[in-house]
């Protein structure tokens, strides 16, 4: 994870205007701040580059040799042997002119800017799910490419676009009156539902776990609940013998399930949970004053749902519990934190067999013969998606924790996508029921909870933000 602003304009963007920009998304990368500032052919490049080190490399951002070749790099390419930082890789592959093919081919979870000055040409890409945040601001005497819309809002741009996710974006900038901007989807997926066996999908996801566990210096810690998705990560993180320690907030989990899943992870690999009791009325008001301090005031909504008013992010129960969550792991030395996101969008819409766990569940989790009918669906792109990853990013970035989506890797999606209609709706969340079943790993089945910082005895959050018990229920959760 690292954080960045890039802008090319006629005139010059003052320092202390950069820098205040900054101030948004300087705590994504607090091992090493990289300026970069100069002049070409009437054109002003100022780029702001914050580095969170996985690899101890501390290789300085933009990445800038020669007028063809500038590289800015947020995320993690993952390899099977972590020899050469990511950094530097890529900058390899932009050097030969092969960077699209080897991001096609690489695990990872990434947004990435390339300037190619001589040319006056910027590429995007995100990966495709979209994991790490990135927008485009456009004046007609500049462009500003940056982690946070925050920082590009004080740079005084009206038109600010979220770049989507699965895209290669081409913007030519030789005339700012005349801009061209090109829009491609990057990856294809194939949605033939052909394979009759769980076995694929469960050898994804364990890889993907494990790349995401094995890179690099990473400690990493995963928010134990007594649900899916937690459970699957620490049953690969068991399988696979990797250190790792768990944390849960405040007490609303089921005891029972909860109380076996540490005992079985310790049992394996898991060094120490962590139990961080629940939030107290004074305790919230503080953490909710502190992210809007920092965030500002962030629209938390869902596009297809009928919401009279949306909440802010820093009014979201996840919210307030992630933050609470990666200050006390921090502060401990962690900075990596292993996430659920993207499970209930891409394998249960919210639903099973047609009914409805959320109101914002598009089709109830029924999957039919012809995938082709609903691709994409809301939430595998957009919708929920959007906001819980905005949710993850910009609240665990405020602690320089990485956020990992083993559920959002490619493989992963993929095997998913190809796996027989009847077994995707065989039963709730099949391929992580069947995963969990056949290695004996408890959860509660055909549960969906929200994540809740609180004292389970009265649901203090209620009271403090939200009106609508109906809102409320439709916003969960760390995954």
């Amino acid at each position: 994870m690292c954080g960045f602003i890039t802008t090319i304009s006629i005139k010059e963007i003052s320092n202390s205007d950069l820098l205040k920009a900054n101030e948004y998304i300087s705590s994504r990368g607090p091992d090493q701040t990289n300026r970069l500032s100069f002049k070409k052919d009437g054109f002003y490049y100022q780029s702001i580059h914050n580095l969170l080190d996985i690899s101890n490399s501390f290789i300085s951002q933009p990445i800038f040799s020669d007028l063809e070749n500038l590289l800015l790099f947020n995320g993690e390419i993952y390899h099977p042997r972590n020899e050469t930082p990511d950094t530097l890789n890529l900058y390899k592959e932009l050097k030969n002119n092969n960077l699209s093919s080897f991001l096609k081919s690489a695990i990872g979870e990434y947004a990435i800017c390339t300037i190619n000055i001589r040319q006056k040409l910027i590429n995007i890409f995100t990966d495709l799910i979209g994991t790490k945040p990135i927008y485009l601001g456009i004046k007609k005497d500049s462009i500003c490419i940056s982690s946070y819309q925050s920082a590009i809002k004080h740079l005084s741009y009206k038109e600010i676009r979220e770049i989507p996710p699965n895209k290669k974006i081409k913007i030519e900038y030789i005339d700012f009156d005349n801009l061209k901007i090109n829009y491609q989807d990057f990856f294809v997926l194939d949605l033939k539902q052909y394979n009759n066996s769980y076995d694929s999908w469960i050898k994804a996801f364990i890889n993907s776990v494990k790349a995401r566990s094995l890179h690099f210096k990473s400690k990493i810690c995963v928010p134990l609940s007594a649900g899916y998705d937690s459970g699957a990560i620490c049953c690969a993180l068991n399988k696979l013998r990797i250190p790792y320690s768990t944390v849960t907030v405040g007490n609303s989990e089921n005891k029972k399930i909860l109380k076996k899943r540490i005992s079985i992870n310790k049992s394996f690999s898991c060094i120490k949970h962590y139990q961080i009791p629940p939030l107290n009325k004074k305790e919230l008001e503080a953490v909710a004053s502190f992210l809007n301090r920092k965030l500002g005031n962030i629209k938390y909504s869902h596009k297809d749902t009928k919401q009279k008013e949306a909440i802010m992010l820093h009014e979201d129960s996840g919210a307030l519990g992630l933050a609470t969550l990666c200050k006390e792991m921090s502060s401990k030395g962690f900075n990596v934190i292993i996430s659920g996101g993207g499970a209930d969008e891409i394998i249960s819409d919210y639903g099973f067999n047609g009914k409805k766990i959320y109101s914002h569940s598009e089709f109830g989790g029924k999957f039919p013969k012809d995938l082709k009918s609903i691709f994409p669906w809301k939430k595998f792109y957009g919708d929920s998606q959007r906001s819980y990853l905005k949710k993850d990013e910009m609240v665990s970035g405020i602690y320089g924790m990485e956020g990992r989506y083993p559920f959002l890797d490619l493989k992963v999606i993929q095997e998913f996508l190809n796996l027989n209609y009847d077994l995707k709706n065989e039963k709730y969340k099949s391929c992580i029921s069947e995963f969990l079943e056949r290695e004996n790993y408890p959860f509660e089945k055909n549960e969906k909870e929200g994540f809740n910082p609180m004292k389970s005895e009265i649901n203090i959050f209620k009271k403090l933000f939200i009106k609508s018990k109906k809102l409320f229920k439709r916003i969960p959760l760390i995954n």
